[in-house]
């Protein structure tokens, strides 16, 4: 949308020449205000006074309407970090292949098994009005990923996951009452598009480009069955180092892997979304906890 649009629905539907330049461009509110004045200065000599009040009411009304139209139409979408934007590489096969390799020289190959594993991001509302938001629990409905644990120690096993983002599943009615309160209530598949559209769309993580997050171990480091583990974490093309501490419990064929971890948005070149000029938000830090459990493959 033009900011001259913006300027001829302030000042009734007339655009004098004056507005026309003055708006070009998008620079500046204060400029579409001084063009609006002098626009309507001019649309109001010669006219009968009550004509005049009349069509100073209609502005005070069609202005209340201006932040909502700034922030359409001219905004500058927030700059994305370059911090090592990275295209999507192979998945499955050529990672399977791997570990396939590396089990074949000793140790355990597992296999994340996804019926079985559950894992879990809260989204949080945010902004001024954020009372009147809401939060978010989205549920990974498909997991890939293998495990490696050599039998020498754990500090030298090595993982790999990926979750789809198209595979999220938004704000299930069980997982929301199951959290607490601050998540419970009903909400619309009116409301849940919505909700799938602002976070994975263009304007958010753009999932149609950056399809997963992928987490790769750099290093293990700890002992059963309380390890530390350093990732590397790609998410909207951007890779970042966290350290994640792990419970890992192994039963016979089968071990279960649980925690959590923290992630800005931002620090992904996300841009959290944001409405009505910060009126409505959701917050740059999300929560991530998993379980997973992987079966053991021969």
């Amino acid at each position: 949308m033009r900011c001259m649009a913006i300027t001829a629905r302030r000042c009734g539907g007339a655009t004098c020449g004056e507005a026309k330049r003055m708006s070009t461009g998008c620079h500046c509110e204060e400029r579409i205000n001084v063009a609006i004045r002098k626009c309507q200065e001019n649309q109001s000599a010669g006219l009968p006074r009550h004509a005049r009040n009349d069509g100073r009411r209609r502005m005070f009304r069609a202005s209340l309407a201006m932040p909502v139209l700034l922030l359409a139409g001219c905004q500058s979408p927030a700059p994305r970090s370059t911090d090592r934007a990275l295209p999507a590489a192979p998945f499955g096969e050529a990672i399977r292949a791997e570990y396939d390799a590396l089990g074949k020289r000793g140790g355990r190959m597992y296999v994340i098994d996804t019926a079985r594993s559950q894992l879990l991001i809260y989204a949080y509302r945010g902004g001024t009005a954020a009372r009147l938001g809401h939060n978010h629990v989205l549920r990974a409905a498909q997991i890939e990923g293998y495990v490696h644990v050599p039998a020498t120690a754990p500090a030298d096993a090595r993982f790999d996951l990926r979750v789809p983002l198209a595979q999220l599943v938004i704000d299930e009615p069980q997982l929301r009452a199951a959290t607490g309160d601050a998540f419970a209530g009903e909400r619309t598949a009116s409301d849940i598009a919505g909700t799938r559209h602002n976070m994975l769309g263009p304007d958010g993580l753009d999932a149609a480009r950056f399809p997963d997050v992928r987490v790769r171990s750099t290093q293990v480091s700890g002992d059963w069955p309380a390890l530390v583990a350093d990732v590397e974490i790609t998410l909207h093309g951007v890779a970042r180092m966290l350290t994640v501490p792990l419970r890992v419990h192994r039963d016979g064929a089968d071990m279960n892997i649980s925690g959590s971890l923290v992630l800005r948005q931002s620090e992904f070149g996300a841009q959290p979304y944001s409405t009505l000029l910060g009126l409505l938000a959701v917050q740059d830090p999300v929560t991530i906890r998993f379980e997973l459990l992987a079966s053991e493959q021969h």
